[in-house]
């Protein structure tokens, strides 16, 4: 999951989106990793509001998103965008 937060005046929206994310080098992503270049498949609708190269992110674990709202497995930056 990727958690992201926007400013919008005075105040802050924070969306979560369901992703499906690959490596280029096929390995898993583990906590800890540093400067990993990873490809993050977004689907849904408000994707392009939110993810705007530059933006600043954070990963969620997705099978425990309840008990770990809040905390973040990782965090990444949005280098570029492509739509397919």
């Amino acid at each position: 999951m990727v958690h992201v937060r926007r400013r919008e005046g005075t105040k802050i929206r924070s969306h979560l989106f369901e992703t499906a994310i690959t490596t280029d080098d096929d390995e898993p992503l583990v906590p800890g990793d540093k400067d990993r270049l990873v490809t993050i498949l977004v689907t849904d609708d408000q994707a392009s509001e939110y993810l705007q190269p530059g933006q600043h992110f954070d990963l969620w674990p997705e099978h425990d998103v309840g008990a770990a709202f809040g905390k973040n497995v990782g965090t990444g930056v949005v280098s570029r965008r492509v739509f397919v």
